[in-house]
């Protein structure tokens, strides 16, 4: 008998379902048949659901998008709410439809504990893919022991959960890919005075950082721009702070943007301010394009990123030592050019391929 995969997410944010789509797109449905079953965020839900090779599929949606806990407390004491109870319930109806090997929950914890007690109930092996690095709730501490296997983003990460209390031998390190067809043309770095920051605008991704470290910029280098792609509850908030901070001439927020390599063709380097992060796609994306980068200090990040070699490296809410290096890349056109093609060579590592990304997931699921 084939095994089949039930693929489970979320759908609250871009990433995790930028990073399915590219998985199951791939993905050996004749072999291992798989169906998907997901949730909240109908936009999003929708884009996976155009994948070709779905055999079953449920997704439901709140209002408005809504991100809505599955747990309260009352009284201090974690009770599951009634949009946690649908969920349980038609997690277990779904569950009933289809009989599966595996289940691949495509995010942390916490917004499938439901799940993990209906795969608890029905014995069914799971994988947890943490696409983040965080710091477990005492509710998710409960249920930690049921998924078989852990995928994480880095071996940074996997130092970072087995001090979270996981066992070692159920942590895979499986790295993100990237598809380097998409960046055939590499970014012309020599003369673009133009930085870019892709990211959903909120509090953890830091754009506010790279505002105030604009206006640093701008003190010496006045042609500085900065080009901040994403859409996200802050926009009011830092075109604001672009106001106070007198640099709204030199900064612009188009929004989303489905194009983000070819908008990455016309700028000079790429930015990465975010305060949490599990292994960042974007600072791939610029990789890709031959940009070289700025980026935090992030766990994982020293994997990816060789600093002062291929970018340079900063301190969380570094505003200043954000400021300085981007100065010293508009002053050099020569830095920024071998800084750039040194990262597309580090991005074109058999490890950061879509093809070892699926073969490594493969092997935890076929294990």
């Amino acid at each position: 008998m084939k095994k089949k995969i039930l693929f489970v997410e979320a759908g609250l944010g871009g990433g995790s379902v930028n990073r399915l789509q590219i998985l199951l797109r791939n993905w050996p449905a004749a072999d291992i048949p798989f169906d998907l079953f997901t949730f909240f965020n109908a936009k999003k839900a929708a884009q996976l659901l155009q994948l070709s090779n779905i055999g079953r599929n449920l997704s439901f949606s709140l209002p408005e998008d809504s991100n809505v806990d599955i747990l309260k407390k009352i009284f201090g004491v974690p009770v599951i709410t009634g949009h946690g109870m649908r969920y349980f319930l038609r997690a277990i109806k779904f569950i009933l439809g289809g009989r599966y090997n595996v289940m691949y929950i495509n995010n942390t914890p916490r917004s499938h504990l439901p799940l993990l007690l209906a795969a608890k109930f029905f014995r069914m092996k799971i994988i947890c893919h943490l696409r983040d690095t965080i710091r477990f709730t005492r509710a998710e501490r409960l249920l930690l022991g049921v998924p078989q296997k852990y995928a994480v983003l880095s071996h940074a990460a996997k130092e970072h959960y087995v001090r979270e209390g996981l066992p070692v031998d159920r942590l895979e390190v499986v790295y993100d890919s990237i598809d380097l067809s998409h960046f055939s043309q590499p970014a012309d770095v020599e003369n673009s005075k133009t930085a870019v920051v892709v990211g959903s605008l909120s509090r953890r991704k830091g754009q506010d950082n790279c505002l105030r470290a604009l206006q640093k910029v701008l003190a010496k280098q006045p042609d500085a721009r900065l080009i901040m792609i994403g859409e996200g509850e802050v926009r009011n908030e830092l075109e604001k702070l672009a106001s106070d901070l007198g640099v709204e001439h030199s900064v612009s927020m188009p929004g989303h943007c489905e194009n983000v390599h070819e908008q990455l063709r016309s700028v000079g380097f790429g930015i990465l301010s975010s305060r949490r992060e599990g292994f960042p796609n974007s600072v791939m994306e610029y990789m890709a394009a031959g940009l070289p980068v700025l980026v935090s200090d992030l766990p994982g990040i020293r994997e990816l990123v060789e600093d002062d070699v291929s970018g340079f490296i900063h301190p969380i809410d570094g505003v200043s030592s954000l400021a300085e290096h981007w100065i010293k890349l508009l002053e050099s056109s020569e830095m920024r050019e071998r800084m750039g093609k040194r990262g597309r060579e580090l991005i074109q590592a058999e490890e950061f391929t879509p093809h070892h990304e699926l073969r490594k997931i493969l092997d935890i699921v076929k294990e």
